[in-house]
């Protein structure tokens, strides 16, 4: 009994050839031609590929006599009978090539009679495959999942003393590399080709380039390429090959290794095609480089390149997640009035990136404009939108959308549910967010980890202790193990009951169970120290962070900036502020609103006034809360001309003031007897839509403006003092403030008594 002989006898990394005893042991029958052949075809019959039968005779014979081709494929048997006639009256000597052609067309159109045939032309008619024939039954194989099958194809036809050229290996090397195999190809592709004396040729390499780059191996990539590069010929890179390293190269954020091989390929005289031009813009939107990635757009389309829908897409994508949704939809435009189809894909982008910034109204225009298109919403569509509403706070509105995508037929996953969780959870809603829980998992939908996370996160911001313990042990019980965000959630929950010790002891279990805490999670104990005003435990934990190797962020330079000024060390606030700004951190306008805050406290007002201008004249730009500080220490001071200066600088810089604003300027002005100043100043502050709040009544209690017991007592008195065009409103407003805050300050407020 003859073997196919193994190609692993050569190297033990080479893949395994099955070999064909265990499909020959199977045969009983003795028939055998000098090649082994037929008791392979009943091997293949044995090991239920392909039932063997006798293909039924077509009604109608062709009118004319010819080589089957293609066209004459259209039912799975094939009749032989019929074949053998038309190669007889042809006086057909190579008999071969017919049977190749017409294997091929089956193979080519997946037929599942491929194996019957082959057993046929082998075993009937006597026929002895080449070459030609091995490849195309290899293909097959590779085609219906039969890779080792594939590999017994192949240690056939070297066995029968056929070479095999790198035409045969392809499909073998793009089944190991779908399967994640690339070790093996490549061992196929550097060792065992060449020593079959099967030179690779460039789709080989290009083949095993692809998988390479699945596995994100960047540096055997550029190493094989070169090696492309070195040997030329049959292996000189095509414009599929530097596509395929330069895509990878701007995965991997290699840019200037990428731009490099683009400029090298028109050295090598490979013309750039639209791929190429993608690829390099996919990878500077990655980096946020939108203005490098419309210079190179600017240059495709100069070379007479059209950008393809993939290519808006990717930059649709990069604008949207540069924060410039405007000029995304400018794109969107541009690229319907150059006749380009939006797909699914475009629309997800630009709606995701609109409910990220919580502009649900365009988000829907927008899903109306996708399926007046045509288009229909996918699960994502979905998903971004109740993500939408649930972090606008409009849960009925997101419950409304699932119920509208489930009549739709599209079942939400784990995504849509962990959305409708966290917003519930947002809202308090810890009961009904356990309850979707529970129903996700009904449906089959397993919660992930993140899902978790949420809900464990919302029941600690809730105080509900024990029922979040409970929850981490269901999750972990169920095999989910917790993670970064998990554990952060946990410290957070205990930090905010002021257990500093508990959080310190969940941060020491999740390293000793090899979870490392991220920026995030230090960031979290450092707010809680700092908020018991241990301030030197918060300094050990920021070394401790660095130490292992983490960058402190503007959050957290920030904290500790802040626990320093309310402890009252602004010198050592300073000392961390110039610190943050030498490591190259840099600060942004919560920072410097804490600093000033600290200063204005410590009555240090040139000195926070002296920060003012340098965030006006360095950045970042001051917003309202930092004027609102500096004037309410003006203000405390008894400086009312300077405070009243600064606001309308303030108003000049386009920053309104708020209610916090008008009141620190009320009670500056009460505190030094200009009463009518304070009314007047009151005056403004509604009639600009801004409602006083309890420190607003309060101060004007204090000050003997406003009596107890006294309320409005009609709408018309209250329009005679506003004269607002949004009076009604107001006056709605003004009533619940007084009605919501009289609990605190014991008074309700005749407004007729301010004018």
């Amino acid at each position: 009994m003859m073997h196919a002989p193994s190609l692993a006898s050569s190297s033990s990394s080479f893949p395994p050839s099955s070999s064909l005893s265990q499909f020959q042991s199977q045969s009983q029958s003795p028939s055998a031609s000098r090649h082994g052949l037929p008791r392979f075809c009943y091997a293949i019959k044995r090991s239920k590929i392909e039932p063997l039968g006798i293909p039924n005779r077509p009604k109608s014979p062709p009118s004319k006599t010819k080589v089957p081709c293609d066209t004459d494929v259209g039912n799975t048997h094939c009749d032989l009978n019929h074949l053998r006639a038309q190669l007889a009256l042809q006086n057909h000597h190579t008999p071969i090539i017919a049977y190749t052609r017409y294997l091929d067309a089956l193979v080519r159109k997946s037929d599942p009679s491929v194996f019957s045939f082959f057993n046929r032309i082998t075993q009937t008619e006597g026929i002895f495959p080449d070459h030609y024939t091995y490849g195309i039954m290899i293909k097959y194989c590779v085609q219906m999942n039969q890779l080792n099958l594939a590999f017994s194809f192949l240690g056939w036809l070297l066995k029968e003393g056929e070479r095999a050229n790198s035409k045969t290996f392809s499909p073998i090397l793009q089944a190991l590399c779908s399967e994640n195999r690339i070790d093996e190809a490549a061992s196929i592709v550097i060792h065992k080709m060449p020593k079959m004396e099967c030179i690779p040729n460039v789709i080989s390499y290009t083949i095993l380039m692809k998988g390479l780059c699945s596995k994100g191996n960047t540096g055997l990539v550029l190493q094989l390429f070169f090696k492309m590069v070195k040997h030329g010929g049959v292996c000189e890179p095509s414009v599929i090959t530097y596509n395929t390293v330069i895509d990878e190269l701007c995965k991997v954020g290699e840019l200037t290794k990428a731009f490099g091989l683009y400029n090298q390929m028109s050295t090598a005289g490979i013309i750039p095609d639209t791929i190429t031009y993608t690829s390099l813009i996919n990878g500077l939107c990655n980096k946020g480089e939108i203005t490098k990635a419309n210079k190179v757009l600017r240059s495709m389309r100069s070379k007479g390149l059209r950008p393809n829908i993939v290519t808006y897409n990717i930059l649709i994508g990069g604008l949207c997640k540069n924060g410039e949704i405007g000029k995304a939809k400018k794109e969107l435009d541009s690229m319907i009035s150059k006749g380009l189809k939006p797909d699914v894909v475009t629309y997800n982008t630009l709606i995701d990136e609109l409910c990220k910034k919580c502009e649900i109204d365009k988000a829907k225009e927008l899903l109306h404009s996708m399926i007046s298109k045509g288009l229909k919403p996918d699960v994502l569509t979905y998903s971004s939108l109740i993500d939408g509403f649930c972090k606008k706070g409009e849960i009925e509105k997101a419950k409304e959308l699932l119920h509208d995508m489930i009549s739709k037929g599209k079942e939400p996953d784990v995504v849509t549910y962990t959305s409708l969780i966290y917003g519930l959870c947002k809202k308090g809603e810890t009961e009904t967010a356990k309850e979707m829980l529970h129903d996700m998992i009904s449906k089959g939908h397993e919660p992930d980890v993140v899902t978790y996370s949420t809900l464990i996160d919302g029941l600690f911001k809730k105080d509900e202790i024990e029922k979040a313990k409970e929850l981490l042990h269901s999750m972990i019980s169920k095999g989910k193990e917790p993670n970064v965000v998990t554990y952060t959630s946990l410290i957070d929950g205990m930090c905010k009951k002021g257990e500093i010790e508990k959080a310190m002891e969940i941060l020491h279990d999740m390293i000793s169970k090899g979870k490392e805490p991220d920026v995030v999670t230090y960031n979290t104990i450092i707010d809680g120290l700092c908020k018991k005003c241990e301030i030197e435990k918060a300094k050990e934990l920021l070394h401790s962070m660095v130490s292992k190797g983490l960058e402190p962020d503007v959050v957290t330079y920030s904290t500790l900036i802040d626990g320093l000024c309310k402890k009252g060390e602004i010198e050592k606030a300073k000392e961390m502020l110039h610190d943050m700004i030498s490591k190259g951190k840099e600060p942004n306008v919560v920072t410097y609103n804490t600093l000033i805050n600290g200063l204005c406290k410590k009555s240090e007002i040139e000195k926070a006034k002296e920060l003012l201008h340098s965030m006006i004249s360095k950045g970042p730009k001051p917003n309202v809360v930092t004027y609102s500080t500096l004037i309410d220490g003006l203000c405390k001071k008894g400086e009312i001309e300077k405070a009243k200066e600064l606001l309308h600088d303030m108003i000049s810089r386009g920053k309104e003031p708020n209610v916090v604003t008008y009141t620190s300027l009320i009670d500056g002005m009460c505190k030094k007897g200009e009463i009518e100043k304070a009314k007047k100043m009151l005056h403004d502050m509604i009639s600009k839509g801004h409602v006083p709040n309890s420190v607003t009544y309060a101060t004007l209690y204090r000050w003997g403006l406003c009596k107890k017991g006294e309320k409005i007592t009609s709408n018309s008195q209250f329009i005679h003092f506003s004269q607002q065009k949004k009076r009604r409103n107001v006056h709605m407003k003004v009533t619940q403030i007084v009605r919501l805050h009289s609990k605190f300050v014991k008074i309700v407020v005749d407004i007729m008594l301010f004018v």
